[in-house]
């Protein structure tokens, strides 16, 4: 991830490695590990195809969220750093 003029950006190895972890897991659940899914859901009780789109929903928001939560802790850090080298207090950027 890089900074520019105030934003954020993944580079193309976080996207493909998203998108092949996903590409993966849905070829994984058809071919490699499909009786342990199976197993897994029924013990369980998870039924129906909209029981594993909802956990990527919900995965993909965990991801945003936690970058999000890196991404305000690292800004802090930063801030603190230039507040401790300049010696006082700088004001904040809106």
């Amino acid at each position: 991830m890089t900074r520019r003029g105030g934003l954020t950006r993944a580079g193309r190895g976080a996207l493909g490695l998203r998108a092949s972890a996903r590409v993966l897991f849905a070829y994984g659940a058809e071919h490699w590990f499909t009786e342990g899914l199976i197993r897994f859901s029924i013990e369980n009780q998870l039924s129906g195809p909209d029981v594993y789109a909802n956990a990527f929903v919900f995965m993909s928001l965990a991801m945003v969220l936690t970058r999000t939560a890196v991404l305000v802790a690292k800004r802090r850090r930063l801030r603190q750093a230039a507040v401790d080298a300049a010696g006082t207090e700088q004001p904040a950027a809106a």
